[in-house]
């Protein structure tokens, strides 16, 4: 379970946002709509906790994400940016899969890692595009850039 209390962000100056509180519930999925620069990606941040807030708290499994150990929240969270490198030939499939590195423990994925993976495009209906190179996956509507 994700929580969110009254969190506040901004840069500088005047919050980005305040007072944003939600839940998510293991097994659901949230979507963030907005307009560019409104701070989808920003909240993204901070629910992974690779951003800290001004104000209010993100609570995983009823934990607050600032207090989890680096290797601990890498074990439960993978955050991937937009904006994918071309060069890197990475498909989807590949990417999600680099999500598992915290549990591989030095060794190489196996099948169980790639049941995951497999699983858990399925859930975000993401199958059609798993063989696809990231660069041309557009990080809003999969249609390409």
């Amino acid at each position: 379970m994700i929580e969110v209390r009254d969190l506040a962000f901004g840069w500088g100056g005047e919050p980005l946002f305040r007072g944003l509180s939600f839940d998510v519930p293991p097994g659901e999925a949230l979507a963030l709509l907005g307009p560019n620069g409104a701070g989808k990606s920003t909240i993204l941040r901070l629910l992974a906790g690779l951003l800290r807030p001004r104000a209010g708290e993100v609570r995983l499994d009823g934990r607050s994400i600032g207090t989890l150990a680096p290797h601990e929240r890498a074990l439960r969270v993978a955050y991937v940016p937009q904006g994918i490198d071309p060069r890197l030939p990475f498909t989807v499939f590949e990417t999600v899969l680099m999500g598992r590195y915290a549990h591989l423990r030095g060794r190489w994925e196996g099948e169980a890692d790639r049941a995951v993976v497999r699983r858990v495009l399925g859930t975000m209906r993401l199958e059609a595009v798993a063989g696809r190179p990231m660069a041309e996956v557009s990080g809003g509507s999969g249609s390409g850039r």
